[in-house]
């Protein structure tokens, strides 16, 4: 169900894209299809849970009410947009075309993949952490399973009692709703952190060819943030 989850997500992001923007480049339209549309299934989700948790004390039926709700979306946008399948597949076609951004974006899959896995992974059944990082993974990959379980709503910090959760809230938060779906934690927290950062090295590389009218500005620009201490 979490590939529904994902899908419905996208498809909206996309609609809202077409719907309310004049955005044309393909790798533009297909990055913010994904960001939009998880930033605005993770918000809707979240209310959703509030409100069931309160009313009847389920902490799933909100996927369900969501997959509901996005369907109904995307028939509107469909029913009224007549061409919005004919612009996904044309955007799809123009970034399947582009071959230096296929590349590019294969590469920054491969890259990402290999770096969260690196970083956590699942290993004979036991979940293996890098020695620098265990201090932050453990901390949102406590969150995400929170989430899943069903345990945290209205979200709390995991680790501080009755204390309401403000850094980076509603990404582990859709991250432990993929899980909920079917998904082990430490492949949905990788998953999204995988497709968030190959999305955002796309991004980054088609603004740098667009305004400097250059491939390898955008490629510099991608391979320089990697290198960003934050």
């Amino acid at each position: 169900m979490f590939i529904l989850l994902l899908i419905a997500s996208f498809l909206t992001g996309f609609c809202m894209l077409k719907k309310f923007t004049q955005i044309k480049a393909p790798i533009m339209m297909i990055s913010g299809s994904f960001l939009l549309g998880c930033l605005f299934s993770g918000t809707l989700l979240y209310w959703m849970d509030i409100l069931f948790v309160k009313t009847l004390n389920d902490y799933y039926i909100s996927n369900i009410v969501y997959l509901i709700i996005s369907a109904a979306f995307i028939i509107y946008i469909y029913k009224t947009e007549a061409k919005i399948h004919k612009d996904l597949f044309k955007v799809i076609k123009e970034f399947c075309s582009d071959k230096v951004a296929i590349i590019c974006f294969i590469a920054f899959v491969l890259f990402s993949t290999w770096f969260n896995y690196n970083t956590f992974r699942l290993s004979d059944g036991n979940i293996t952490i890098s020695g620098g990082a265990w201090s932050d993974i453990t901390f949102h990959h406590g969150f995400v399973r929170s989430t899943s379980l069903g345990q945290n709503i209205p979200v709390e910090y995991v680790f501080y009692a009755n204390t309401p959760a403000k850094y980076h809230f509603l990404f582990n938060y859709y991250a432990g709703k993929i899980s909920q779906t079917g998904l082990h934690s430490v492949h949905a927290l990788n998953l999204m952190c995988s497709l968030s950062l190959s999305f955002l090295l796309l991004m980054i590389f088609q603004f740098g060819r667009t305004v400097f009218k250059n491939d390898a500005v955008g490629i510099l620009g991608a391979l320089f943030y990697c290198f960003t201490v934050h």
